[in-house]
């Protein structure tokens, strides 16, 4: 939807506003609601209705199904996010059956995942693109560590220092820039031009803290995926994909977007463990948009990366991703009605997971310490 003029124009002022005052990441950073603490105690006795809600619309047999898409489609993200939710909810069965199907459809000869599975012309459920997702491989590494640890199951933690032997391929080194993660194992690299297309929003602070601590040839990742997202987003805005040479240089693009891949940058890193430097440097940072945010209680759908301009905004869940920064404010007052009248819908699979994971965060039924491991309720001393 395009915005009307004069909504366009208030919306490009408070961005303009933003952007040329004096110290404007700085100023705008400390307008930001103070710092909370995340953790908000939910009874572990008590359920996770929306976790319920989700896998009544959204799961079948252990698979979660994309049902937008005519081809029915499961992806290896959506397998690994709700592995995550139901390790939050402490839902063993469910947990199960997900890693079950990971396992057993969308496992690949080299161990990682085929990130698309779904109907084929014929009317068959088969792998549509073997290729892999590295943000899911991430992800389901991370919940096979914490479901090992959380529930004590050796099998879960071997099968999880397995993924991350089988994911060093994908790690390149690049000068100046460090080791960084290639989004898939295939089609990312350019030979001929001596460039790498990044994903920024496939590197969650915490998973990779966490896989460093698992396993010390990932340490690395941390500082190099961090270069990567601050490097990538000079104004504040980060973009879907970021292309960078071999000197770790970041290859401008004036058109560049950031859209719906991005939106996960800003809300995976506002669960990060505010002790953490990183934490504080990310809210300074990302500061224009969340103001903007804040003011116009909306998020836009797609932001120039270079100009911090957007001419629409997207489908409300999109804001769901700043409610980690401004759970204190009035604003978020409104954000959480709206998130929890629209609850989960189907056809809706992305809406529905970022939902759940503002809105778990939000409720305190996890947060992540300094280590990036996952600390639930009934865990606390």
């Amino acid at each position: 939807m395009i915005l009307k003029s004069s909504f366009k124009r208030h919306a490009c002022a408070v961005l303009s506003g933003l952007i040329l005052l004096p110290c404007s990441m700085a100023a705008a950073a400390a307008d930001l609601p103070q710092d909370f603490d995340p953790v908000i105690p939910a009874p572990a006795e008590i359920s996770w209705p929306l976790w319920q809600d989700f896998k009544a619309v959204q799961m079948q047999d252990g698979r979660v199904i994309d049902d937008s898409d005519p081809r029915m489609i499961t992806t290896s993200e959506g397998q690994s996010y709700a592995m995550f939710f139901a390790l939050a909810a402490n839902d063993r069965p469910a947990f199960d059956a997900l890693l079950n199907f990971c396992e057993s459809k969308l496992k690949r000869p080299d161990g990682l995942y085929a990130w698309l599975y779904g109907r084929n012309e014929q009317g068959e459920d088969v792998i549509l693109d073997d290729n892999d997702a590295a943000d899911s491989d991430l992800f389901i590494a991370y919940c096979l560590l914490e479901g090992g640890r959380i529930w004590q199951d050796e099998t879960l933690t071997r099968r999880g220092m397995e993924l991350l032997q089988q994911m060093r391929p994908l790690l390149r080194r690049v000068s100046h820039l460090g080791l960084v993660i290639l989004p898939g194992m295939y089609g990312y690299e350019d030979q001929e031009k001596g460039t790498l297309e990044l994903n920024p929003s496939y590197y969650p602070h915490f998973i990779l803290k966490r896989l460093a601590q698992a396993d010390a040839h990932w340490q690395e990742t941390v500082a190099g995926a961090q270069r990567v997202i601050l490097r990538s987003s000079p104004n504040g805005a980060v973009p879907d994909w970021a292309v960078f040479d071999q000197r770790g240089h970041y290859q401008i693009d004036h058109s560049a977007q950031g859209a719906y891949n991005a939106i996960r940058v800003y809300l995976f890193a506002g669960m990060v463990d505010q002790r953490d430097p990183y934490y504080l440097q990310l809210r300074q940072h990302f500061a224009p948009l969340i103001q903007t945010v804040r003011l116009l209680k909306t998020a836009p759908a797609h932001v120039g990366v270079n100009d911090l301009s957007f001419a629409a905004i997207g489908p409300y869940y999109l804001t769901a991703a700043f409610l980690p920064y401004l759970r204190t404010d009035k604003s978020a007052a409104l954000l959480r009605t709206e998130l929890y009248r629209s609850g989960m819908i189907p056809k809706r699979y992305y809406g529905n997971v970022l939902t759940l994971f503002a809105l778990g965060f939000d409720e305190g039924r996890w947060y992540f310490d300094r280590s990036g491991q996952l600390m639930l309720p009934r865990q606390d001393p």
